[in-house]
């Protein structure tokens, strides 16, 4: 082989890498700037994360000593966070909002939302939201509905534990 055809080959398989490389990179900095600020809301109320998990664009967590959640998203770069206290609650649920539309296979059910939605044990006070996913920030769903269901479980357990 000649050296400029090796040299070729290698520029365009590093350019064909590049893209995954970036992605990565972007995600492991979102992901450290999450966790940065589900600690910064954990600390504010003066508690530890003992269990958490993160996604794309979202942190879950939880103090298991203080019975609290605490919630990061990020959109656009920007962070906002929840806290919901489980001594309030009654119950955990998995909210998901879809809609059917119809295919060349048929009619689909696609996810347009994916939440969970605390019931809280004063049956005149708000149900609060922790949204995992929505079509407006993000076109694909990953492994949200999977985690979603996990932190369900979770949180139920520790709601029950706190009676």
């Amino acid at each position: 082989m000649e050296p400029g055809t090796i040299i070729i080959g290698l520029v365009i398989v590093a350019f064909g890498a590049l893209p995954f490389v970036l992605s990565a990179r972007t995600h492991k900095k979102t992901e450290k700037r999450l966790l940065a600020y589900l600690q910064t809301l954990a600390a504010g109320h003066s508690a530890s994360i003992t269990e958490k998990e993160v996604g794309l664009q979202f942190a879950i967590g939880l103090s298991a000593d203080n019975g609290e959640v605490y919630f990061a998203k990020t959109n656009a770069g920007t962070e906002t966070g929840q806290c919901i206290i489980l001594h309030n609650i009654k119950r955990c649920r998995v909210n998901t909002v879809y809609r059917i539309v119809g295919s060349a296979n048929g009619k689909e059910t696609v996810i347009d939302r994916l939440e969970l939605v605390f019931q809280a044990k004063d049956p005149k006070a708000p149900e609060q939201a922790l949204v995992f996913f929505d079509t407006a920030d993000q076109l694909q769903l990953t492994d949200e509905l999977m985690l979603v269901r996990k932190w369900e479980e979770r949180l139920n357990a520790a709601i029950a534990s706190k009676k």
